[in-house]
């Protein structure tokens, strides 16, 4: 079976950069207290789903195959979470240049309960992020599995995994 990896980091980058600028759109709602703040938000998790079906899609295409439910929820899974930490490392880096607004300069200290200013409650939280956005490409790869079928079904008999 060949390589997923090149597919995985793909479908994860390109989301990346577009959760990227949704997130941008999203803080300028934010920073002017509009509603439309929460809608985006959600648009931003269907879009997450595109990690998977976008690397399930250059995979099969690429190759001419078609893969299993399976094997395109772990490719989406994978794909998910490298476009959380993608785009989390692309926000960081255009915050610190200057591009993105910094959010920390929001006075909210009076909307945020003192656990949740612990930096191991973030980190949590980071965690639960990257984890909700790998189950949201897992279902894009599922989804990817059943709708981009090209060519016959690779047989692999073996069960070590070959994602890498």
């Amino acid at each position: 079976m060949p390589k997923q990896l090149p597919s995985i980091l793909l479908g994860g980058a390109v989301i990346a950069v577009a959760n990227t600028l949704l997130g941008a759109l999203v803080m300028h709602f934010v920073l002017q207290r509009s509603f439309m703040a929460v809608p985006l938000s959600y648009v931003g998790c269907l879009v997450s789903t595109g990690a998977g079906l976008l690397a399930v899609w250059h995979y099969t295409s690429t190759y001419q195959t078609t893969i299993s439910g399976g094997q395109g929820a772990m490719m989406g899974f994978w794909a998910g979470a490298v476009a959380t930490l993608v785009g989390s490392g692309l926000s960081h880096l255009l915050s610190l240049a200057g591009l993105l607004p910094d959010l920390s300069s929001v006075r909210m200290d009076r909307d945020i309960p003192a656990v949740a200013q612990h930096s191991l409650f973030q980190i949590l939280g980071y965690l639960l992020i990257v984890t909700v956005y790998a189950v949201l490409g897992l279902i894009g790869g599922v989804l990817g599995a059943a709708v981009f079928k090209k060519g016959s079904a690779y047989q692999d008999d073996s069960t070590a995994s070959d994602f890498i």
